[in-house]
């Protein structure tokens, strides 16, 4: 798992790109890769790969090394939180065992579909928050700012007790 090049095109390595080196927001590519699951998941958000125009991005798999624990946990938590028709030992299953387990190897295939469907719905997440219609350094400020704004209002009024409860 987050052994090998990662290639997203179209659409989605278009936005990247924007998210990249227009807005600045990240720093890499791979920055955009490793929050677009969490926030795809959290915004039930999920993603189909497309070849528009022909745009690819490439996230080398040495640039892996260094964040492939923190890549493994979210990919784990996703599969531990998705598909609330799995009881609690398939989530297990899915999240610790299938990625080890030769025989398996199609479950953990799926799995890894279901991952890169958040990934890709999470780009498009991350570009229409922050960059969609965007033009100028100052349009890319004042959307972080006001994003910022409206997320701390939204975990203002979360009881987290209770929507822990929801996974348990």
């Amino acid at each position: 798992m987050f052994e090998h090049d990662v290639i997203i095109t179209g659409t989605h390595s278009k936005y990247i790109k924007i998210l990249k080196d227009e807005s600045g927001l990240f720093a890499r590519n791979l920055d955009v890769y490793m929050l677009a699951p969490i926030l795809g998941f959290i915004n039930n958000r999920k993603g189909k790969k497309n070849n528009e125009d022909g745009a690819k991005t490439t996230i080398q798999a040495q640039q892996f090394s260094d964040v492939k624990d923190d890549c493994e946990l979210v990919y784990r938590l996703i599969m531990l939180l998705d598909d609330d028709k799995c009881d609690k030992d398939e989530r297990l299953n899915r999240a610790f065992r299938y990625d080890s387990d030769a025989e398996k190897k199609a479950e953990f295939e799926n799995n890894m579909a279901t991952y890169n469907s958040y990934v890709l719905g999470g780009i498009e997440y991350i570009y229409e928050v922050f960059a969609d219609g965007c033009v100028s350094k100052d349009d890319y400020i004042e959307r972080i700012y006001q994003t910022v704004l409206d997320f701390r209002e939204d975990c203002e009024n979360i009881d987290y007790e209770e929507e822990i409860k929801k996974y348990l």
